[in-house]
């Protein structure tokens, strides 16, 4: 059985717990590593995961680190006929959209988050939070496009690609913050709450 070691309230943990769901593969969630938990910097865990970071998966005798690759490695192990584009294309598609959640939206987004989330409202700072929120708003028109004539990220179903959107679009979805009209987006986010997968691991309340 597959082991998830990581804490539920990290975003990189609920997208591995999502794909596991959605796959319907058994596993084992151990939620008592890292944030308050502490635990990751532990000789045992940084064995296994050697930068002390969240999420770790075994799979019997195979251990990784790094949540989208995780995601891959489970979409290409257990999802060739759902939630892995086994089409060249359509993966590239697929895997386009997971880097640059990776590389754009996820550190665009995330200041904010941080700020009004994580941070006590005394300490709060304001133009920090505006500015993410302008950025983000701006890369989410590109998302809007782009599943506006899907419906998907890459195509007319689910695939590893939508995966990682999940807790940042829950995220913003739940800020208390002014955001602009996105229809395919939130089209998007209001048909993810219908899998019970992602109702139960990653549209839970912020922290």
């Amino acid at each position: 059985m597959i082991r998830v070691l990581g804490r539920s309230s990290s975003s990189n943990v609920q997208k591995v717990l999502w794909c596991l769901g959605e796959l319907n593969i058994d596993f084992e969630h151990e939620p008592e590593y890292g944030g308050t938990f502490g635990r990751t910097k532990e000789p045992d865990y940084v064995s296994l995961n050697p930068n002390s970071l969240v999420p770790t998966i075994i799979d019997d005798d195979f251990v990784l680190w790094e949540s989208h690759t995780i995601i891959r490695y489970l979409g290409a192990t257990y999802g060739q006929d759902t939630l892995w584009p086994t089409a060249p294309r359509a993966r590239a598609l697929s895997e386009k959209w997971m880097d640059w959640n990776q590389s754009r939206l996820d550190n665009a987004y995330f200041p904010a988050f941080y700020e009004l989330i994580r941070t006590p409202p005394v300490d709060r700072n304001k133009s920090t939070i505006e500015n993410a929120v302008k950025t983000t708003s701006k890369l989410l028109i590109i998302l809007d496009n782009a599943l506006s004539e899907t419906g998907f990220v890459s195509g007319e179903r689910l695939t590893i690609g939508d995966i990682v959107f999940g807790p940042t679009l829950h995220r913003w979805f739940n800020l208390n913050i002014e955001r602009p009209a996105l229809p395919a987006v939130t089209e998007w986010y209001q048909s993810m709450l219908q899998r019970p997968s992602y109702a139960k691991h990653v549209a839970v309340e912020l922290s």
